[in-house]
């Protein structure tokens, strides 16, 4: 399988609202992932876990607004979706477009590089700088 058609079918379940499972996608990382967030970097498949883990306790993120669009470059595949955020506190939202870069290696993810554009980042950045401060804290980036 290639790796447009891996990714596809790991993340189709998720965009059709079947699944809330996030086990697929981090079975493809490799144990030193190295994931590009917007808040800063993290490192090891435990700590990219832990950082989605965190970014949830204080908000929600429906990534799938609209289908997810993929494409081949070689060994990277760039996915380019839309994104829902909520802000569990306030109920705030926010909406704009994400694109991840992953390089891909014999059907592993070893790196992922996260790019957002939201019209308003200030509710989005705050909960995903509080998750980086709690992978921090345990010392699981680089």
């Amino acid at each position: 399988m290639d790796d447009v058609a891996l990714l596809r079918a790991v993340h189709e379940p998720y965009e059709r609202g079947e699944s809330a499972d996030f086990g697929p996608v981090w079975d493809l990382l490799v144990d030193d992932v190295r994931y590009e967030s917007p808040a800063g970097p993290v490192h090891g498949r435990q700590a990219v876990i832990d950082y989605f883990d965190h970014a949830a306790e204080t908000i929600d993120f429906w990534p799938f607004e609209r289908p997810v669009e993929y494409f081949d470059n070689g060994d990277h595949v760039i996915m380019l979706g839309e994104e829902l955020i909520t802000e569990k506190a306030t109920g705030a939202q926010t909406r704009g477009e994400w694109l991840w870069v992953l390089t891909m290696d014999a059907g592993k993810i070893t790196r992922i590089a996260h790019f957002l554009r939201f019209d308003d980042l200030s509710l989005l950045l705050g909960a995903l700088r509080r998750a980086y401060e709690q992978t921090t804290a345990r010392g699981a980036t680089t």
